[in-house]
This record gives structure tokens, sequence and C-alpha cells, in this order.
């Protein structure tokens, strides 16, 4: 059996019925690479795992340069959830944004402030002082469209908010690490670079 941590009383009664398991735990793009390469292995299918990972590396590389010849370097909230929880240093959407070529408003408060850690709560006064360009809702933060972000008085002076820069979308692909990660990869950048494809 082969699953993501997170669902431990799952897992005593398939290792008690003597089945082998194998779980993920995957922290960083190397990371998702690494554990198609070791499925790969403990399934016989080494060629085609090295295949995918290179498929995933070039896909990434390409829609990165995409992003880098804009030339421009827009301010990013990705919002967890609806309490605003967001991404810092360290966590895996931090390295996705700086592969996109934006600045994480997450990655820089949490590294300057207190909150220096992978994963943190912002406060809507944080939001409103970080000003960012771009907000990114993913379809698990609680937010049903992106209106209802918008429609919250304390963020209508915000960049993203004036300039309609606000993106909903279903982020399967981003926050579940895996084979798919290069196309979550692409969602995010267009979100993030609209004019860029």
């Amino acid at each position: 059996m082969v699953g993501y941590s997170g669902n431990e009383e799952a897992l005593a009664p398939i290792q008690a019925a003597g089945a082998p398991v194998l779980i993920f735990n995957p922290a960083t793009m190397e990371g998702i690479y690494s554990n198609i390469t070791t499925l790969g292995a403990v399934t016989g299918a080494t060629g085609k795992a090295a295949g995918l990972v290179e498929s995933i590396k070039a896909q990434i590389q390409v829609v990165s340069d995409v992003a880098a010849a804009t030339g421009e370097m827009p301010k990013v909230f990705y919002a967890l959830d609806n309490t605003l929880w967001t991404c810092g240093p360290g966590s895996f959407v931090d390295e996705m944004l700086t592969l996109a070529h934006c600045t994480n408003v997450g990655s820089v408060e949490g590294a300057s402030g207190a909150a220096a850690q992978p994963y943190f709560q912002f406060s809507p006064e944080r939001l409103v002082a970080a000003d960012p360009d771009v907000i990114l809702l993913p379809s698990s933060s609680g937010y049903k469209s992106a209106d209802e972000f918008t429609a919250d008085s304390r963020f209508a002076g915000l960049t993203a908010v004036k300039l309609g820069h606000v993106y909903l979308f279903d982020d399967t692909t981003v926050t579940r690490p895996g084979a798919r990660i290069g196309q979550g990869f692409k969602i995010l950048v267009q979100a993030i670079h609209p004019g860029a494809f």
C-alpha cells in the first residue's frame, strides 16, 4: 500500500495484515521527484518513473521561463484558508511561488517577523500593509468565490482587489504533491502572470 502521511489510524490494521506500507510526505519539489523515483523502484517501473520525473522538471522549467520572461515580480498572497493562514519560508508552496517569479508576501513577512515558519496566520492588518498585487485562493481555502474575499470591506483598498487580481482556483494539483505538480504549477503561474500565456 502507498499513501501520504496524515492517517496513522489506517496504518496499523494494514501493517497487522502483513501488507508492506510505503508512506510519502514530500515537502519540496526534490521530495516529489524522490518519491516518484522510489515508487518506480519498488514497483519495477524505474524507467517510467525516471521519465516522469524528467517530464515534470521540463514542464516546470518551461513555465518558469515564461514567468521570468515577463520581467515582473508581483507580490502574491496565498490564502490557505479563510482565516488568512498562509505559506512562509520553507514551505512547498513558497518554493513553487519562487519558481513562478513572484514575491511571496508570506515569505517576506515571515522572514522579517516573528512568524518565520512554513505556515502561519496573517492578521488582516498585516495583509493590508503588505498590499499584494495578486491573491490566490485555493479551492480548499473555504472561499466559495473570489467575490467572497473582495466583498470584505477590510480589503477594499488592496491592489489585488482594485485590479481584479483575486483568483479562486482548483488546488488539487498544487496541494497534493505528486505527478500532476507540473499542471498545478502552470495554474499558479497563469494566475500570477496572466498576460504571459
